[in-house]
């Protein structure tokens, strides 16, 4: 019986492995297909932020979309409303979502910034996002912070 339990816990756990090693491989062939971000007028100045998903999605997922929102909404009211600030959540899933996607080189669950200035897309992944997922507190006061800190380069 203990045997049998194992190579059930076992198999699941390779097939998991196959899953996640095709995930990466095609993120990486993926990368090679991208080109650098579009110049854009040199008069925009605004941070776009993506939040990029799949249908079946962890609680971290969801805490970390979740809690992107709540921080724009409750301290970049002003920066949301005037369009400084832009938030959009993207299914990758959802072959409508493949151009953005490409922009961000995004093919798993990630969260970037794209601070335009100087006619030039600035993008990064917010990769610390995942270290506070299980925080709401901390996350919220990281993000905020970041967000000022790109805010001062729009000027």
């Amino acid at each position: 019986m203990i045997f049998k339990q194992f190579n059930k816990q076992f198999t699941i756990f390779v097939i998991a492995l196959v899953l996640m090693a095709t995930s990466v491989s095609m993120c990486i062939v993926s990368s090679n297909d991208t080109k650098p971000p579009p110049t854009v007028d040199s008069s925009i100045k605004r941070i776009d932020i993506a939040y990029f998903h799949e249908t079946k999605r962890c609680e971290a997922c969801y805490n970390i979309e979740k809690w992107t929102y709540e921080t724009i909404f409750f301290y970049f009211e002003d920066e949301l409303k005037s369009e400084k600030i832009t938030y959009a959540s993207y299914n990758l899933d959802d072959k409508s979502t493949d151009d953005v996607s490409k922009i961000y080189n995004s093919c798993y669950t990630s969260l970037y910034l794209n601070v335009i200035y100087g006619g030039k897309q600035h993008i990064e992944e917010v990769k610390k996002s995942w270290e506070y997922s299980d925080d709401k507190g901390v996350f919220l006061n990281y993000f905020r912070d970041l967000l000022d800190e790109k805010l001062v380069l729009l000027g």
